[in-house]
């Protein structure tokens, strides 16, 4: 499937997962924070994938506080999870794995697609923890740029002073 026209409902990563899953919105789903859990009973679309015969599967990130519904399989990391050597937790309980987090989500899911059943659709939300703090690289990539100086560019620090905003100021009236 391709999305053409696809937007985030919140810009935090939780509950951005929460709308993913579910199709509502916080307010509906409640979860607003990065504290909050997905109540594991409502609907979402892996519950309503494998009701149409899919096989499901989530990889990686989840940080819904309880463990995910409607899957046939998941492999997640507990809470914001670690980029080296991660613990993963599935159904069979919690495991560190020594290598580090992207290359091990790719792995994961791609060796579920293999072993799958070919003969029927799945569905597999493969969630990786890259996009988020503290942006730790690969060792491979550690030290790729050392040898090269990455200009600034010149707007860095630009105050935009002299520069037209649009932007409403807040007065006592309007309070």
């Amino acid at each position: 499937m391709k999305l053409n026209n696809c937007f985030c409902t919140n810009s935090i990563c939780t509950p951005s997962r929460a709308a993913i899953l579910t199709g509502q919105y916080s307010h509906k789903n409640g979860v607003y924070t990065l504290n909050d859990a997905l109540d594991g009973s409502r609907d979402n679309v892996a519950k309503q994938r494998k009701k149409a015969g899919y096989q499901t599967e989530i990889v990686g990130k989840w940080h819904l506080k309880n463990n995910p519904t409607g899957l046939d399989y998941w492999n997640i990391l507990p809470g914001q999870g670690v980029y080296y050597d991660p613990e993963f937790i599935t159904e069979e309980g919690k495991k560190t794995h020594k290598r580090y987090c992207t290359d091990l989500i790719a792995d994961f899911s791609l060796e579920w697609l293999k072993k799958r059943d070919k003969s029927k659709p799945f569905f597999l939300m493969c969630h990786h923890k890259a996009p988020h703090r503290p942006w730790d690289p690969a060792p491979k990539y550690a030290h790729l740029f050392d040898d090269q100086t990455i200009p600034e560019p010149d707007n860095l620090f630009d105050h935009y002073e002299g520069k037209a905003q649009k932007c409403s100021e807040r007065t006592d009236e309007s309070r």
